[in-house]
């Protein structure tokens, strides 16, 4: 998929005066939005404003990747980008984020400019004025890091204490908002390597590419990705347990989490570069097992109904 009418992500580089920004420093944004009508125009200012107090207001870029969207992110987007030329919008049909994810890494990141941070972020999430100053200072700061990783703001979320634990122990990134080198991506890019389609918590698998440095025989090492600082960090709204849509989207999280978590362990026997087109060879393979099993969890159950469903069995 081409992109449409892309003019180049960043100009050549200029002075920056304030010492409060990064001299040397590029940062490009890929904000991923499915059907974020309410929430995408408060990520896009969250992030800019963010990205400004890093580095130079003209070394900033937004790509916003709306994917399979049936509401008006796309309009709002480019109302936005009317207002401000460094927003551009990249309309893609189908509705999926790993999808997306391939679409900019192979396709739309420019990738010339080991400068360059690329950070990639949820369209229903806002960043801290100091997220993205933190996170190109600990890029500057771990030369040899792939990824920063960034965690929920202080305040933000009940389980915001695992987020530090997986941090800690696996590295992990976490999908609301991380950041990539340049030369990771163009590592990612030569090998074409891509994240299945239908891929749910695409970013447990960019932290296995990330800790095996993109080779599956390389020894685990959870220091290549570093974490910006608190208390920057990435703000979600809050779920309700009195509101009827909220309970569904929490309902259908865990499921989809319960899928992943089958998924996970039959793609660490595949190479990254091996890894199938889409989750479909998997998913068959999961339903399978799932089958045999006498007794399920209520989890599990609903994984199996909607990969029944997904699958047509």
């Amino acid at each position: 998929m081409p992109a449409i009418g892309l003019p180049p992500l960043l100009p050549p580089a200029a002075t920056v005066q304030s010492t409060d920004q990064v001299v040397d420093r590029e940062v490009c944004v890929a904000i991923f939005a499915y059907n974020e009508q309410s929430s995408i125009v408060a990520s896009i200012e969250s992030v800019l404003k963010s990205a400004e107090n890093a580095v130079a207001g003209e070394h900033v870029r937004v790509v916003v990747l709306v994917n399979g969207c049936t509401d008006h992110t796309a309009a709002r987007v480019a109302e936005f980008g009317r207002r401000d030329d460094r927003v551009r919008l990249q309309v893609i049909e189908v509705g999926d984020k790993a999808n997306a994810w391939n679409t900019y890494v192979h396709e739309l990141a420019q990738l010339d400019n080991d400068n360059r941070l690329h950070v990639f972020m949820d369209g229903d999430v806002t960043c801290t004025p100091d997220a993205i100053s933190a996170m190109v200072k600990a890029a500057r700061q771990a030369p040899a890091a792939k990824a920063v990783a960034t965690l929920p703001a202080p305040g933000i979320g009940r389980n915001r204490q695992l987020n530090v634990q997986l941090y800690d122990q696996d590295g992990a990134i976490f999908g609301n908002l991380y950041g990539l080198t340049s030369d990771f991506l163009r590592r990612v890019r030569e090998r074409q390597i891509r994240i299945p389609r239908g891929a749910v918590g695409e970013d447990a698998i960019v932290t296995e590419m990330i800790a095996h440095d993109l080779r599956r025989k390389n020894s685990y090492d959870n220091r290549l990705a570093v974490c910006a600082a608190e208390p920057a960090g990435f703000v979600y709204p809050r779920l309700s347990p009195w509101r009827l849509r909220d309970i569904r989207l929490y309902i259908n999280r865990r499921v989809r989490y319960a899928i992943r978590d089958h998924r996970l362990p039959l793609l660490r026997r595949i190479e990254f570069d091996d890894m199938p087109e889409s989750m479909e060879p998997l998913d068959r393979q999961i339903l399978t097992t799932l089958n045999k099993r006498r007794w399920l969890h209520p989890l599990q159950w609903l994984a199996r109904r909607r990969l029944r469903r997904a699958l047509q069995e």
